[in-house]
C-alpha cells in the first residue's frame, strides 16, 4: 500500500512538471465556398473552418477536449505521425484504439508529446478529413538544430477539395459501376484551404516554411519562383540540408523548408503546389503514353501552372519507385474506365470526375511589396523533382546487421473488371 501511494505521488509531481497546452474543439457543421465556386457542408471547429492549428513544444501535455455536433455522424481525431508511446489509446482510429465519438458526446485526449516537427491532424472516421476534419499541429523544439538559420516560420497546407461529400463519392467509389477502383478526381487544389494566399516576406530574411500535403488522394508537385528550398525536416525527422527546386509530396507528408528572401523588393514571386494528374491516368493506358498538365485560363484570383510530367504508364519500375515514397496506388479517370453496361448514375459521375485541369493546381505569392503585381508562373519544362530517398537524417546511427536478404518483387496490375 506505502509503494502505490508513492508511485501515486511520483505520477502527481511529473504531472505537475509539464506544461500543459488545452484546446477546446465542438466539431460541427459550416458552410464554406474555399475555392471559389461552391458552397457546401464542410466540418469545422467551434463554428470556423479552416480549422486551427495546433502549436505546442517538445514535453508539453497535450489536452483536446472534443465534442461532437455534427448530429448525424460519429468523430475521432487522429495526430498524424506522433507514435504516442505509452498512450496509444488516444491514438485516434475508431474501433482500433477507442470507441467512435458519438454524437452529443465528447471525449479528451491527453498525451505528452517528445517528438519535435510538423504533424496534423485529422478525424480517422470514414472519409471526414476530406469533408474539411484536418489541420496542421506543429511541435516546437527549442533544440532545434536549425533555429538560427531563419527569421520567421510560417505553416502552408496543401489538399485536394471536392464539390460532393466523401459519403457521396465513396458510394460510388466502391461502386460495380467503379469496377477498377478509381480514385475521385478533385474539384480543387487548396493552398492553406484557399487559392489566393499572399505571403509577406521581407529582403535577405530567411523563413522556415512547414508543408503539410492535407489531401485525400493527390500528390503535389510544389516549387517557389525565383527562389530554392532546403529541405531541413521530413516528417518530424530533421535532415541533412538539401536543396530542391521542385519537392513532390504524397498525401501525408510533410516538409520543413528554408527559403531565402531576395534582396530587393522589386517583384512577387508565385509559389505553386500543381497536382499530379499522372497518378490518376496512369493505369489503364497504352505503354509509353504521356501525360501533361498544361497552362489555362484560371478564375480570378488563381493562375495556370504547366507542369509537363512524361514517363511510361506500365512500368513496374516506376510503380515500385512511387510505392517506396508512399505514393497511392496510381488511378486513371474514371471516364476511361466506365464498363459498357455503364449506368447513368456512374455516367454522371464520370462527368462530375472529370473537372478542368485548371483547378488542379493551385498559386500564392510571396510578397514583397504590395503595390506590385501577383504574376502568373512561368511554364515548366519536364518535371525532376527531389528524390526524398537521397535525403540523409541529420542524426546517424548505425545500421542494423543482418545474416540474410531477401527480394520481393511485386507487380500490380489493374484489370477493367476489377481483378488484380
Amino acid at each position: 500500500m506505502a509503494s502505490l501511494r508513492v508511485l501515486l505521488l511520483i505520477l502527481v509531481l511529473f504531472s505537475a512538471g509539464l506544461c500543459a497546452v488545452q484546446y477546446d474543439f465542438d466539431i460541427g457543421w459550416v458552410t464554406v465556398n474555399p475555392d471559389g465556386q461552391f458552397s457546401r457542408r464542410t466540418i469545422g471547429i467551434n463554428g470556423q473552418w479552416p480549422l486551427p492549428t495546433i502549436n505546442v513544444t517538445v514535453g508539453d501535455r497535450v489536452v483536446v477536449n472534443v465534442r461532437n455536433s455534427l448530429g448525424d455522424q460519429p468523430t475521432s481525431l487522429h495526430f498524424h505521425g506522433l507514435h504516442q508511446n505509452g498512450t496509444s489509446f488516444m491514438d485516434g482510429p475508431p474501433g482500433v484504439t477507442q470507441c467512435p465519438i458519438k454524437p452529443g458526446m465528447s471525449f479528451t485526449y491527453d498525451f505528452v508529446v517528445n517528438q519535435p516537427g510538423t504533424y496534423w491532424y485529422h478525424s480517422h472516421v470514414k472519409g471526414q478529413y476530406p469533408d474539411g476534419l484536418r489541420g496542421p499541429f506543429i511541435v516546437h523544439d527549442p533544440q532545434n538544430p536549425f533555429a538560427s538559420e531563419y527569421d520567421e516560420e510560417m505553416v502552408v497546407t496543401w489538399s485536394d477539395w471536392y464539390h460532393e461529400q466523401v459519403s457521396v463519392l465513396s458510394s460510388h467509389y466502391l461502386s460495380p459501376s467503379n469496377p477498377s477502383g478509381m480514385s475521385p478526381i478533385p474539384d480543387a487544389a487548396l493552398m492553406n484551404d484557399r487559392r489566393d494566399v499572399k505571403i509577406q516576406v521581407k529582403p535577405n530574411k530567411t523563413y522556415l516554411l512547414r508543408m503539410v500535403n492535407m489531401a485525400a488522394v493527390s500528390n503535389f508537385y510544389i516549387w517557389v519562383e525565383g527562389h530554392q528550398m532546403e529541405i531541413v525536416e521530413v516528417d518530424g525527422v530533421y535532415t541533412e540540408p538539401a536543396v530542391a527546386e521542385v519537392i513532390y509530396a504524397v498525401p501525408g507528408q510533410r516538409y520543413s523548408v528554408l527559403v531565402k528572401a531576395r534582396n530587393d523588393t522589386s517583384a512577387n514571386f508565385a509559389i505553386v503546389g500543381s497536382i499530379d494528374q499522372a497518378a490518376f491516368e496512369m493505369m489503364g493506358h497504352g505503354s509509353g503514353a504521356t501525360t501533361t498538365l498544361h497552362s489555362m485560363s484560371m478564375p480570378t484570383g488563381s493562375h495556370p501552372v504547366s507542369a509537363t510530367h512524361s514517363m511510361p504508364k506500365s512500368s513496374a519500375t516506376h510503380h515500385m519507385s512511387m510505392l517506396m515514397n508512399r505514393e497511392p496506388l496510381p488511378t486513371r479517370k474514371i471516364r476511361d474506365a466506365l464498363p459498357a453496361m455503364a449506368t447513368m448514375e456512374s455516367v454522371s459521375m464520370s462527368m462530375h470526375m472529370t473537372p478542368d485541369a485548371d483547378n488542379l493546381n493551385v498559386t500564392g505569392w510571396l510578397i514583397y511589396d504590395d503595390s506590385k503585381a501577383t504574376p502568373t508562373p512561368t511554364p515548366l519544362g519536364n518535371v525532376d523533382p527531389f528524390d526524398d530517398l537521397m535525403l540523409s537524417p541529420l542524426e546517424k546511427a548505425d545500421l542494423l546487421q543482418t545474416d540474410h536478404s531477401f527480394t520481393l518483387n511485386v507487380t500490380m496490375e489493374d484489370a477493367s473488371d476489377g481483378m488484380m
